[in-house]
């Protein structure tokens, strides 16, 4: 369940209270689909009841990277439970990020949210191997946090779980580390280092001196691959997670087209009608509506393609605009204003290609989302920085260290 809800997509910003708070999403558009590991769970029954909510446990897997749980948080009792005491309407309860006992884990909460059929998926560090280890795990939860129509509440209690752990603990998390390794990317050389464990592969990329990946990375051995599950901007680059690959085996890794400054740095604006655009024709049932040249009240209106407006996942209403280009994204650019110059919450920036028939990549378009929960706006500011220059990469091969 963990798996299937994570997307191949990078994360800008701070995290939210129970999650990530803004994503940049980059797809090429002729490219693989994301990387999907089957994890074979370990089902559990522990449950724990406090502040009138109740926390279950319904499965869990243990690696030496991270441990990843499936819960489910209900109020049992609305008379006790925060925020449904107070009369608001509950729509979701997550593990605070920092709600979590870490006397049991190598930190705290990495990530949480609500996935198939309400049940909440929880990425924790790995545990440490408890001693003496008699098969169980123990979870203890001390803060979460309510999703109500008022916003968020936090509930602080108590809630311990005994989870059943692997029968060979030790070869469950059994992790091996990658010799450090390299490639040049049009004189840039760039740093790989990685790790191993029986549910992931993770390769952290460093000393990027401001190039940006392009599309999806994958690691395999000859012309086998595995496209890339997620991948998190770092201080120095990127970390990306793949499916599990064998121990002491070799894997190459293809990084694909980076882009860099094109050397154009001046801000593009356009400026949209938005209720002019989905007068016309509001959106398809995809989300997508048309934005005509006579929508573009500002700016270069042969650049805009079509414009977005929906809900992905239950991060919230979003609209977007997909405009001509591969566009620069990094911390406040591209940027979407509203009616009155404030700058919405970004969403996404997703950015996709085309290659031709000798296997070029050429520029493509850009989507670029913000979040909308004060309603659709009238009109939108988009607020383009500086265009991306395609480099292409080299495969890779990283060994196990020795």
């Amino acid at each position: 369940m963990f798996r299937k809800a994570l997307v191949w997509a990078f994360a800008l910003g701070a995290p939210a209270a129970a999650g990530l708070a803004t994503a940049n999403v980059l797809m090429g558009n002729d490219g693989p689909k994301p990387g999907e590991a089957t994890l074979a769970q370990l089902s559990q029954q522990s449950e724990a009841t406090d502040r009138g909510i109740r926390v279950a446990a319904k499965s869990a897997f243990f690696s030496g990277t991270e441990t990843l749980l499936t819960l489910d948080i209900l109020v049992v009792d609305e008379g006790e439970a925060a925020g449904a005491r107070a009369g608001h309407q509950v729509k979701a309860i997550l593990p605070a990020p920092d709600g979590f006992d870490s006397s049991g884990f190598s930190g705290q909460a990495l990530e949480a949210h609500v996935g198939d059929g309400g049940l909440v998926a929880v990425r924790l560090p790995a545990v440490a191997p408890p001693q003496p280890y008699a098969g169980t795990v123990e979870l203890t939860l001390l803060a979460l946090v309510l999703r109500t129509d008022a916003g968020e509440i936090r509930a602080a209690g108590e809630w311990r779980l005994s989870l059943v752990g692997p029968t060979d603990l030790s070869a469950a998390l059994r992790t091996e580390s990658f010799a450090p390794a390299q490639v040049a990317v049009s004189g840039h050389q760039l740093n790989l280092r990685g790790i191993r464990s029986t549910s992931e592969t993770r390769i952290e990329v460093s000393n990027l001196n401001g190039l940006q990946l392009l599309s999806q990375p994958a690691i395999g051995a000859g012309q086998e691959r595995s496209y890339a599950i997620r991948v998190d901007p770092t201080l120095s680059g990127y970390s990306i997670q793949f499916e599990p690959t064998e121990f002491g085996s070799v894997s190459s890794v293809w990084l694909g087209p980076l882009g860099t400054d094109a050397g154009t740095s001046a801000p593009v604006p356009l400026v949209i009608d938005v209720k002019a655009a989905l007068a016309r024709a509001p959106a398809d049932k995809d989300g997508k509506f048309a934005i005509g040249a006579e929508d573009v009240i500002a700016g270069d209106a042969k650049m805009v393609l079509s414009g977005f407006l929906g809900s992905r996942g239950t991060r919230g209403e979003e609209l977007g605009v997909t405009v001509k280009g591969n566009w620069r994204a990094v911390e406040g650019s591209p940027a979407i204003l509203g009616p009155d110059g404030t700058p919405l919450r970004r969403a996404g920036v997703i950015t996709s290609f085309s290659k031709n028939a000798a296997g070029d990549v050429l520029p493509g378009k850009t989507e670029i989302t913000a979040f909308i929960p004060g309603g659709i706006p009238t009109s939108v500011t988009l607020v383009l920085g500086g265009p991306v220059e395609v480099l292409q990469s080299q495969p890779v091969e990283l060994r196990p260290e020795r």
